[in-house]
């Protein structure tokens, strides 16, 4: 049997298009609930969201028996529109042609054995990385606590308790990374100048990273971690500058975001609250914190992720152990999520693999927007639909990518609460 793209496509429409289409991780929380907007893709150029900023405020007070009451004249609502423009993600995986051709020579099955696995680990990894960058788009994976240099080009470093997720971290070995120094978004300064921070080992336990790079970079990373504790930030290689805002972002935003300034528009900026002595998250504490978003307009259910330590918290918490729905999956012992009714409506707390120790996220879940050209696909621009497979004309193998361009956008930030602080 020759091998070409042709037939490679062929086996993969027959064997992997409806599965690949279908395959979400189950740590996939927000990407699952938040469905993509098939409209927005439809549109070509940016999506412009009309917001309410400010009420009408043309209201007149009279005393009984006012003579000749005299209207104070119109203040008419403020409205802005929200300018949200999908972030593009590509990965790529490739074989060889051998593989390819002992593959398809043995017919579908083998192409499964042999393929299978790979393009349902990129299906994966790609969502997994929009899920990341979902709650922590531009905001980074992690803060360095500390550093204990191992040669001229490898060291180690621990991760700020605070932001710490065991999850995030799983799975990264050999991939790469830049560490910035701190500051605002988009101003910040990059360490490794010369190369990527490429991360060859992770210890859950101890919550520490291991590097290599290059001598220069290995040098100046070290000597700023060490001085600077719990304020080097880490990316995915790349990323800075070209990833979307996600929820943690848009709920701590004091200045412009999708076209609209919080610091000129109260309604436009979110709510943050710190937990307070001892520190845990309790549901006295998501009681606060939830007040602050009714105060400014919350009146429907919300979700409330939370890190899984903190979900180990509030199960061992008595409150947190009262049963207000009777649905299979809610508020039992062992269950998935765990349900209060409170002045909003209901709290749905859900653990989330992704979420750092320190954080919790409310979230009116239902405004949701994932918005943006295409969800993750394995169809590219100007190919046949269905034709994946690319022929590297310098290489003896082949391509397969995955390619997104979205968003996840929250139209109304003054109903969220990012809280942070929690020590569990």
């Amino acid at each position: 049997m020759t091998v070409s793209t042709t037939t490679l496509d062929g086996i993969y429409k027959q064997l992997y298009a409806k599965d690949l289409a279908n395959l979400i991780p189950a740590c996939a929380l927000l990407y699952k609930e938040v469905g993509f907007s098939e409209k927005t893709a439809e549109l070509g150029g940016s999506y412009n969201q009309p917001v309410i900023l400010g009420a009408e405020q043309g209201f007149s007070y009279f005393a009984p028996d006012t003579s000749v009451p005299t209207l104070t004249g119109s203040v008419d609502m403020t409205v802005r529109n929200a300018k949200v423009d999908g972030f593009q993600i590509a990965g790529q995986s490739s074989m060889t042609v051998e593989a390819a051709m002992r593959a398809t020579s043995k017919g579908p099955a083998a192409f499964e054995d042999a393929v299978g696995m790979q393009m349902r680990n990129l299906k994966e990894s790609a969502v997994k990385r929009h899920e990341i960058l979902f709650l922590y788009g531009q905001t980074g994976l992690a803060k360095l606590a500390s550093r204990t240099n191992v040669s001229t080009t490898s060291t180690t470093t621990v991760v700020t308790l605070s932001e710490w997720s065991s999850a995030i971290w799983a799975g990264f070995i050999g991939g790469k990374f830049d560490a910035y120094q701190t500051g605002t978004y988009g101003s910040q300064t990059k360490i490794n100048t010369t190369g990527a921070l490429v991360l060859s080992a992770v210890n859950a336990v101890t919550r520490t990273l291991t590097w290599t790079a290059a001598a220069a970079d290995i040098t100046a990373f070290d000597t700023y971690v060490a001085a600077n504790a719990n304020l080097t930030e880490i990316f995915p290689f790349g990323s800075y500058n070209n990833e979307m805002p996600g929820l943690k972002r848009q709920m701590t935003n004091t200045g412009t975001i999708f076209n609209i300034n919080a610091a000129t528009f109260d309604l436009w900026r979110g709510n943050t609250y710190a937990v307070s002595t001892p520190f845990a998250l309790t549901f006295k504490e998501l009681q606060k914190a939830v007040a602050v978003a009714a105060g400014r307009g919350l009146d429907e259910d919300v979700n409330v992720y939370v890190s899984v330590s903190a979900w180990a918290n509030l199960n061992t918490n008595e409150a947190a152990l009262r049963q207000y729905t009777v649905t299979a999956e809610t508020a039992v012992n062992g269950s998935k999520k765990l349900t209060f009714l409170s002045q909003n409506g209901a709290m749905n707390i859900i653990p989330h693999l992704f979420v750092k120790e320190g954080d919790t996220f409310i979230v009116p879940v239902k405004k949701l927007m994932r918005i943006g050209a295409t969800d993750i696909t394995f169809d590219l621009p100007g190919t046949e639909k269905g034709r994946v497979f690319i022929q590297n004309p310098s290489i003896l193998n082949f391509e397969y990518r995955v390619y997104s361009n979205q968003t996840l956008f929250l139209p109304c930030p003054p109903k969220a609460v990012y809280i942070s602080g929690i020590i569990n």
